[in-house]
C-alpha cells in the first residue's frame, strides 16, 4: 500500500539520522567503518599465512559425482526405454520423468556452479558438455507428441549409445580440473600476497571517499525530504484554492437546483434539472476525492478520534447511496449485529471508507445485491469494561471483477480499469486510492478476493478500542433508518452571510421556497448591523470572508451579545472541514461544505435545534 511504503521510506531515513540528530548519524557511520576495518585487516593477516593456503584451496571433493550421476542416469532412461517401447511395463509418463531427470543432471553439470567452477576451466570438460548438447536436447520432440513407437525408440537408443565417447570425455577431464583447481588456488594465493598491500591502501582511500560521500548525501537527503513536504503542502494548498474556487459557483448552481424543484415546470424541464442535479452531483464527488487526497500525506491532515456507533455511520452511507442503488436497481443487503459496541476511532475516515467502498460496489454492478458485512472481533479486555477489538468492514458485489494483475494498480490514484464496462462508470479512479491511505493511516488492512467476471469482495480490518453501547432505542438507530427528519415548523428566522453576493441569493431563495423568513447580506459589518437590528434563530455564516472570518465574527457578535446560545449558527465553508482544527469547528453548532444541498441543511438544523431543545 502506498501509504505503508511511504512510511517505510521515511522511517528508514530517519533510522539513520536524518530526522535526528546529524552528528550521532556520523558517529555510527564512523564507528561502523572502523570495526569494518579492524576486521577487514584482522582477517587479512590471516590470510597472509602460509598455512592459510590450505584453507583457500578447501577439502578434497569428490567432483566425479557429478558425472557419474549423469551417466548413471542415462544408463536407467535406456533401460527405461526398452522397457517402455518393448515390454510395455514403463508408462509414457514415468518415462518422461526419466528423460526429464537426465536433462536435470545435465544442467547441473553444464551451470557453473561451486561444483563444477574447476572442471568449467578446462576445455575438453566444456568440448564434451558441448557434444552431448546436441543429441540430448534432440529427443525432445519425440516427447511432445506424447507417443514413442519401436521405430523411434531404436533411433534415440542409437542416439544414446552415439554418446558414449562423449560421457567417457567428460569423466576423463575431471583429473585435469582437479589439478588445474589446486594450481591455480596457489597461484591466486601468491598473487594476492603481493596485491594485499596495495589493496588496503586502495581501501583507506575508498572509506575515506565514502565517509566525505555520506556525509554529503545526508545532507542531500535532509534537503530532499524538506522540499518534498514543501511540495506536498504546495500540493495541498493548490488544490484546496482551486477546489475554493469551484464550489462557490458550484454552490450557486445546486441552490438553484433546489429552488427548481419547487417550481411546476415540464416533464422536459425537469428532466434537465435531474441532469443539471447528476452532474452538479458528480462535480462535488470529484472535487471531494481530489481535496481529500491532496491533504494525505500531509501535515495538514490529523486523525482525530472519538466513540461512535458505528450503525450512524452505516445509516449514512446508505442514505448517502440510496439514489444511485435505487436508479440501478440494486439491492443493498447488510449484516449487522444489534449489539454492536461503540468505536473509537476517527468517524470520518471511518465513513469515508465505507462509503466509497459501498459507492464503488454499486457503480461497478449491473445487477445486485451488494452485500455489507461489519462486525467487532473482540481482541483483549481493559478496565471499564473496554476491549481491543477488530473493525472489520466486508463489501460484495456482483460486478465486473478484478483481474490479478489490475488487483496491484487500483489503489493507485487515477487508475481506471481497462474493461469496457468498467471505463462507462464515471469517475476520476480516486475512491480506492483514498480507502487505501485512509486505511493506512488507521494502522489497517485491506484485502480483496475477486475475479473477473465473478464480483469483488473488499475486505478492511481496523485495530480500534469500544466499549458496550449502554444507550436504549437501538431500533430507532439500526441501520439505514433517516437519524433526524426535516421538520422545519420552528424555524422562522434566519441570516445568511457570505461575501459572494449570488451564494446570498440563492441560498435566499432555498429558505424562502421553504416559507421561511430570511435576510442576507455581503458582508461582515453588514451581519452586525442586522444581528444588532434583529433576533435569529439561525445565522448561516461563511468562513472565508476578506475583512473579517466566520470565525471572528461569530467571537465578536458572541462577545457584545448580539448572538446567544439559543442561537443555532452554521459555518459553510468551501475548503474542507479537514483543514481546519477541532476547536475552531467546535466554536458552531453546525459545519457545513459547500456544495450544500437543501435537504442536507434543514436535516442539520433540525438536529441541532433538538440538541438545543429548541423542538
Amino acid at each position: 500500500m502506498t501509504k505503508n511504503l511511504f512510511q517505510t521510506r521515511r522511517s528508514g531515513l530517519r533510522s539513520i539520522g536524518i530526522h535526528g540528530s546529524p552528528r550521532f548519524a556520523i558517529l555510527s557511520i564512523a564507528a561502523i567503518i572502523i570495526v569494518s576495518v579492524v576486521f577487514w585487516t584482522y582477517s587479512a593477516l590471516s590470510w597472509l599465512n602460509p598455512r592459510g593456503v590450505y584453507a583457500l584451496t578447501g577439502p578434497q571433493e569428490n567432483y566425479y559425482w557429478g558425472p557419474a550421476q549423469f551417466e548413471i542416469k542415462l544408463e536407467e532412461f535406456k533401460g527405461d526405454l526398452v522397457q517402455y517401447a518393448f515390454a510395455g511395463t514403463v508408462d509414457f509418463d514415468a518415462l518422461e520423468l526419466s528423460y526429464n531427470i537426465l536433462l536435470s543432471k545435465y544442467f547441473i553439470l553444464a551451470v557453473t556452479g561451486d561444483a563444477t567452477r574447476s572442471a568449467m576451466a578446462v576445455p575438453e570438460y566444456r568440448a564434451a558438455l558441448a557434444d552431448l548438447r546436441p543429441p540430448l536436447y534432440s529427443l525432445s520432440p519425440f516427447f511432445e507428441r506424447q507417443r514413442i513407437s519401436r521405430q523411434d525408440a531404436v533411433a534415440i537408443l542409437a542416439t544414446l549409445n552415439a554418446m558414449a565417447p562423449d560421457v567417457s570425455r567428460l569423466v576423463h577431464s575431471i583429473g585435469d580440473a582437479e589439478i588445474l583447481r589446486r594450481q591455480l588456488a596457489i597461484d591466486d594465493f601468491k598473487s594476492k600476497q603481493f596485491f594485499f598491500l596495495k589493496l588496503s591502501t586502495g581501501l583507506v582511500a575508498i572509506i575515506l571517499v565514502g565517509f566525505v560521500g555520506l556525509l554529503w548525501l545526508l545532507r542531500q537527503l535532509r534537503a530532499n525530504i524538506r522540499r518534498e513536504s514543501e511540495l506536498r503542502e504546495v500540493k495541498a494548498a493548490f488544490l484546496g484554492m482551486v477546489g475554493h474556487e469551484l464550489r462557490s459557483p458550484l454552490q450557486v448552481v445546486t441552490s438553484v437546483i433546489d429552488n427548481l424543484m419547487h417550481e411546476e415546470l415540464t416533464r422536459s424541464a425537469m428532466k434537465g434539472v435531474f441532469a443539471l442535479e447528476r452532474a452538479a452531483q458528480a462535480i462535488d464527488i470529484q472535487l471531494r476525492d481530489i481535496t481529500d487526497f491532496a491533504l494525505l500525506g500531509t501535515s495538514r491532515l490529523k486523525i482525530v478520534k472519538g466513540w461512535f456507533r458505528m450503525s450512524e455511520v452505516l445509516g449514512v452511507t446508505l442514505e448517502s447511496q440510496r439514489e444511485l442503488s435505487m436508479k440501478k436497481g440494486i439491492a443493498i443487503e447488510v449484516k449487522f449485529s444489534e449489539h454492536f459496541p461503540l468505536i473509537f476511532s476517527d468517524e470520518n475516515r471511518v465513513q469515508q471508507i465505507v462509503t466509497n467502498l459501498v459507492s464503488n460496489a454499486i457503480k461497478y454492478s449491473e445487477t445486485g445485491p451488494v452485500r455489507v458485512s461489519i462486525t467487532a472481533i473482540a481482541r483483549g479486555s481493559r478496565s471499564g469494561g473496554e476491549a481491543r477489538y477488530d473493525l472489520v468492514i466486508q463489501v460484495r458485489d456482483q460486478g465486473v471483477g478484478i483481474s490479478q494483475s489490475d488487483q496491484a494498480q487500483i489503489f493507485k490514484p487515477f487508475v481506471r480499469l481497462a474493461d469496457g464496462r468498467a471505463s462507462q462508470v464515471p469517475g476520476i479512479g480516486m475512491g480506492l486510492a483514498i480507502v487505501g491511505e485512509i486505511v493506512g493511516l488507521l494502522d489497517g488492512r485491506i484485502a480483496i478476493d475477486s475475479r473477473p467476471g465473478a464480483g469483488s469482495e473488499f475486505t478492511v480490518s481496523l485495530p480500534c478500542e469500544g466499549r458496550p453501547d449502554q444507550e436504549p432505542s437501538l431500533e430507532q438507530r439500526r441501520p439505514g433508518k433517516p437519524s433526524h427528519s426535516m421538520d422545519i415548523a420552528w424555524l422562522r428566522h434566519v441570516l445568511v452571510v457570505d461575501d459572494n453576493p449570488e451564494i446570498v441569493e440563492t441560498l435566499v431563495s432555498v429558505f424562502e421556497s421553504y416559507g421561511v423568513d430570511v435576510d442576507g447580506v455581503s458582508s461582515a459589518q453588514d451581519a452586525q448591523r442586522q444581528l444588532a437590528a434583529k433576533r435569529y434563530q439561525v445565522v448561516v455564516c461563511d468562513i472565508q470572508m476578506p475583512e473579517m472570518s466566520g470565525f471572528e465574527l461569530l467571537e465578536h457578535t458572541r462577545r457584545i451579545g448580539l448572538i446567544n446560545d439559543d442561537t443555532i449558527v452554521v459555518a459553510l465553508s468551501a475548503y474542507s472541514p479537514l483543514l481546519f482544527d477541532k476547536g475552531d469547528k467546535g466554536m458552531f453548532d453546525v459545519f457545513l461544505s459547500k456544495p450544500l444541498r437543501a435537504s442536507d441543511l434543514f436535516s442539520s438544523l433540525s438536529k441541532a435545534a433538538r440538541a438545543k431543545g429548541l423542538h
